[in-house]
């Protein structure tokens, strides 16, 4: 009886491994092959999307602009797209973890020069404003080399300045804010930073001051008139 029980569960193991083997087989011979060349077709699609996608940005029929052209309106623009700056704005303040205060526009005539001041104690200011005025040149010497400076712009580039009143919860927030512009598409310039922060008095009096740097940032920006 033992016996005969042995010699059924041999047979059932083996034809076990037989349906194992053959299932195995018919994967390797059929299926995976099969499979292999759905993937390589797959591949072969999107390959074709993709140079077709190309050739369709090369040569756009409506505006007859190729991809060149577009990439480079991507960086100048042919208007100011101003709400698109916007929203630009509103996703830097969103990833930076800051929030935007209030935003101005300027356009032409008002380009800002680079400056970086730190605002401490009004009699620290109040020297540094005296001693700035003493050596800043007449008002003349600054209308030429402004206008010196627009006479090498192209007639059509336009600027658009953006002045941004923004608070960051601390010091990283806020250079990930200015990090965010900088890798912005569409080219940009910082042209002024105007920084205030809590003077050492304040952080020595505070045994947990406040962290918050509030700023004062002008980005320019530029368009092309056709």
């Amino acid at each position: 009886m033992n016996n005969l029980f042995e010699e059924k569960r041999t047979l059932f193991l083996l034809l076990l491994c037989l349906v194992f083997l053959g299932l195995l087989a018919l994967y390797l011979f059929f299926l995976q092959p099969l499979s292999a060349e759905l993937q390589n077709t797959r591949n072969m699609n999107a390959s074709l999307e993709s140079e077709l996608a190309v050739l369709e940005a090369k040569k756009d029929p409506e505006s007859g602009q190729d991809i060149d052209t577009l990439l480079l309106q991507k960086k100048v623009p042919l208007n100011p797209e101003l709400e698109k700056l916007l929203l630009t704005f509103q996703q830097i303040e969103q990833t930076s973890g800051s929030r935007i205060e209030e935003v101005d526009f300027l356009y032409d005539g008002s380009e800002p020069e680079f400056d970086f001041v730190k605002e401490e104690d009004e009699e620290s200011n109040r020297v540094e404003q005296d001693s700035t005025n003493e050596k800043e040149p007449s008002s003349s010497e600054k209308t030429s080399s402004e206008n010196s400076e627009d006479t090498e712009k192209p007639d059509k580039l336009h600027l658009v300045t953006a002045k941004l009143n923004v608070l960051s919860p601390d010091h990283e927030h806020f250079i990930h804010f200015l990090r965010e512009i900088e890798k912005l598409e569409r080219v940009t310039r910082v042209d002024q930073l105007q920084v205030n922060k809590p003077t050492e008095q304040v952080l020595d009096f505070h045994e947990k001051p406040d962290k918050t740097v509030s700023f004062t940032v002008d980005v320019t920006t530029f368009y092309y008139e056709k």
